[in-house]
């Protein structure tokens, strides 16, 4: 048995897993809105854990937009864009030294991350409704004892 051959039944095997999971429907997707308020579309996953250990192909499929490799490609892209901007005002810098003066050598700074940045420009419309959400409720909170009076 050569390599090609185990090759070829892992790539069998892992298509096999993916038309599984294909054929799976979003159980989120798929629960009524009583089911997802409280929960319990999820609760045969729990009792199956109970029962024996969970499996891959026990998951559901989750949305595309949910999967770690999207968010993760997503990061990837705004961390890059944040990267050629700081190159870009790195070499701006550098130009102007120059002009300025040539006895001076400019220094080289490394690319400093700002995570909170990159996760904001990634995710900012995730969290808007959110903090909306949070925001309409402290006020009435607040305004609730003034209701009262």
């Amino acid at each position: 048995m050569n390599d090609d051959e185990t090759i070829d039944v892992k790539k069998t095997a892992d298509a096999d897993a993916d038309n599984e999971q294909q054929k799976k429907p979003l159980a989120k997707m798929t629960a009524s809105f009583f089911s997802r308020l409280t929960f319990s579309w999820y609760s045969p996953l729990t009792y199956l854990g109970r029962k024996r250990p969970i499996i891959l192909s026990d998951i559901w499929r989750i949305r595309k937009q949910e999967s770690s490799f999207y968010n993760y490609q997503l990061f990837q892209k705004k961390l890059d864009k944040f990267r050629e901007e700081y190159e870009q005002q790195q070499q701006q810098q550098r130009r102007n030294s120059y002009n300025v003066g040539a006895d001076k050598k400019p220094k080289h700074r490394l690319f400093k991350v700002n995570i909170v940045k990159i996760i904001w420009s990634t995710l900012k419309y995730y969290f808007l409704p959110g903090s909306f959400a949070k925001i309409v409720n402290d006020f009435f909170v607040f305004a609730n004892p003034m209701v009262l009076k």
